[in-house]
């Protein structure tokens, strides 16, 4: 004797699938440092992710703080500096320290170049596995009606922000260079100085 085994599909999930569908379809999830950081924090974003060539422009050199007492202060802020050039022809902007010392303030070079140091396509590249795992865990739970769209994009968004503010804290290639050593003492992280370029780091749902 035959046996029919019959399975019951409900129409109205296969709508609310599709619905879901649509709507992801509509969403775009971007992580990254975006205009509400300020475009100061873009710029520094820019430099690092992709590397820069920074040469003088309207003046002969760039002023580099290489002492702690010089950042974020011109030349112009102390009165008793003067020039000195080593015998390689490096400028450089000190004062005396007693009388047979100098304190170094400035580098005077024409131009410098910072070393690409990515951290948002190098986050991905890095998590490939992991944010896989993850997005599909979600996926199963929006498939199954268990939450909306909003939150996956939410959960998703958070997640991967967070994966690039690690690898970022994590990075030590290329290391920090000896300019930021002497202006900054005692913080090795290339990418961390004041901690604001890490914060900024968030995402955004379109």
């Amino acid at each position: 004797m035959g046996m029919t085994i019959k399975k019951a599909v409900r129409t109205d999930n296969v709508i609310k699938l599709q619905q879901i569908i649509n709507e992801l379809k509509s969403k775009k999830i971007k992580i990254g440092i975006f205009g509400s950081a300020g475009s100061h924090m873009l710029m520094v974003a820019s430099v690092n992710e992709f590397g820069c060539h920074i040469a003088a422009k309207n003046v002969k050199h760039l002023a580099i703080p290489i002492n702690p007492k010089a950042v974020g202060k011109s030349p112009r802020s102390f009165d008793d500096l003067f020039f000195l050039k080593d015998n390689k022809g490096d400028l450089w902007l000190c004062k005396n320290k007693g009388k047979h010392d100098l304190e170094f303030y400035y580098w005077l070079p024409t131009s410098v170049d910072i070393p690409e140091r990515s951290f948002i396509r190098g986050s991905f590249n890095a998590n490939q596995n992991i944010m896989q795992t993850f997005i599909e865990k979600n996926l199963n739970e929006l498939f199954t009606f268990n939450i909306n769209v909003d939150t996956f994009c939410n959960r998703v968004g958070e997640y991967l922000s967070g994966l690039t503010r690690k690898y970022l804290t994590d990075l030590k290639e290329p290391p920090k260079g000896w300019v930021s050593k002497a202006a900054y003492p005692g913080k090795d992280n290339p990418l961390i100085l004041t901690g604001r370029l890490r914060q900024s780091i968030t995402y955004q749902i379109e």
